[in-house]
């Protein structure tokens, strides 16, 4: 009760009205988050692999895509300094680069960058 009358003075406060979106959930934990550089975007590398990008604001949270490049945990993601791209490396050994304006299309990829999983 205490946190949702904080949530609102602080909305109040900012001068934005309704209410905040939906929670951004996740079915298997997350390993590594990166914020866009500049736009309003978040990816989420997750333990199965998966790679997720949300667009986000004060008023909703979207899903932009969705994509599976590693057979195992996406172990760390980031974006080029232009937002472009976002590179994703796994314990499966590869390093993958998606291209963020083609839905997290594979542009680059090396299958068996490093002897060891990170």
């Amino acid at each position: 009760m205490q946190a949702a009358a904080a949530a609102s003075g602080v909305q109040d406060m900012l001068g934005i009205e309704g209410d905040p979106p939906q929670d951004i959930t996740f079915k298997s934990e997350v390993f590594d988050i990166a914020m866009h550089p500049t736009s309003d975007k978040i990816a989420v590398g997750l333990v199965s692999g998966y790679v997720k990008l949300y667009s986000y604001s004060s008023t909703a949270n979207k899903l932009l895509f969705c994509a599976h490049p590693h057979a195992s945990s996406c172990r760390s993601i980031s974006f080029t300094p232009d937002g472009r791209f976002l590179f994703s490396v796994s314990s499966d050994k590869s390093i993958k680069v998606m291209d963020v304006e083609r839905n997290g299309a594979i542009v680059f990829e090396i299958p068996k960058a490093h002897k060891s999983a990170l």
